[in-house]
């Protein structure tokens, strides 16, 4: 990415590492896109991109997480999508997928939160 990012490549591990074998139910449940759901939520990863990081990255769960999170984040800068509105929509996908993350993707929205009212 161009600019400096809150999903940096530390915070995504971090996440993978959390995810594991969930990461597929946490990128389905709301970080894909389909001609269904337009990219104006975060969804920016195209539906099929998933068997692309299901079948492209080593078959260890937290590489496969890595990978999905890293091809979502950057489908979010190519379609223009806000990092406020991704780290959100990142949170809901995981609260959805009765998946329980670290307490640094909360913080990291509320900065971003934040930030906007400065």
């Amino acid at each position: 990415m161009e600019t400096t990012s809150l999903l940096s490549e530390e915070v995504l591990l971090e996440l993978a590492i959390e995810l594991r074998e969930r990461w597929e139910d946490v990128i389905r449940n709301g970080l894909t896109a389909s001609e269904k759901t337009p990219w104006d939520n975060a969804s920016c990863l195209p539906v099929e991109q998933v068997q692309f990081c299901r079948d492209l990255a080593p078959k260890e769960p937290v590489i496969q997480a890595f990978h999905a999170l890293a091809r979502w984040r950057w489908f979010c800068w190519y379609v223009g999508c806000v990092e406020r509105k991704a780290i959100a929509a990142l949170l809901v996908a995981c609260k959805m997928a009765g998946v329980r993350i670290s307490n640094k993707l909360q913080e990291l929205s509320i900065f971003t939160t934040s930030i906007d009212f400065v």
